[in-house]
């Protein structure tokens, strides 16, 4: 068994378990599966937090979005976020090479995916799912991931997670993007007080 867990507390057999493990071991990473003690089934970020003993910054959320192509066609877009990172849809899409994206719906989650969208598994997903990662889950050690089953989190190394679901790594959040702007500003600041200088 390439897993890690406490039996008792985990469902090893349970089919999307089944096929992470199967997944993960195609690539030689055996995976490290862990109870989330959480009062509720659907625990919020602060929750998953609690429950394994980490910074709320380290908690991954898997949330589908989509970008609209041709005929109704819809290219499915994980985004992995840290912790509240609130998702900026235009930087997403423009990550993933497209025009625009949006938060996929609860049946378009079911439909593209087989989950709800509160169920994500951060890979698995096949060649068709494009995964975006946001950088600022790179600044940890280690990250705790959804599994796809309720109380059950996956605990693993950023650059692990970045290679099992093929992600691309970039700065798709709304925080991200205030701070390019910041930047932007303070650099198109710079340039024109250094002109009034000269």
């Amino acid at each position: 068994m390439t897993v890690l867990a406490a039996r008792e507390m985990v469902d090893l057999d349970d089919p999307m378990i089944r096929h992470l493990v199967a997944v993960a071991a195609r690539k030689g990473v055996t995976l490290d599966i862990r109870p989330l003690r959480a009062p509720t089934p659907t625990p919020t970020v602060e929750q998953t937090a609690t429950g394994v003993g980490c910074e709320v910054g380290q908690v991954a959320i898997s949330r589908l979005c989509v970008a609209p192509l041709y005929r109704g066609i819809l290219k499915p877009i994980l985004c992995l976020t840290a912790g509240r990172g609130e998702i900026a849809l235009e930087l997403l899409a423009a990550v993933a090479g497209e025009v625009e994206a949006r938060v996929a719906t609860a049946r378009e989650a079911r439909d593209l995916l087989g989950c709800s969208p509160g169920m994500v598994p951060a890979f698995g997903h096949g060649r068709n799912v494009s995964v975006v990662m946001d950088r600022d889950l790179c600044g940890h050690p280690w990250v705790w991931v959804p599994t796809g089953q309720a109380l059950a989190v996956l605990r693993i190394s950023p650059s692990t997670l970045r290679m099992l679901s093929n992600a691309t790594v970039a700065s798709v959040t709304t925080a991200s993007r205030q701070a390019l702007i910041e930047l932007m500003d303070g650099s198109a600041r710079l340039r024109f007080e250094t002109g009034l200088a000269t």
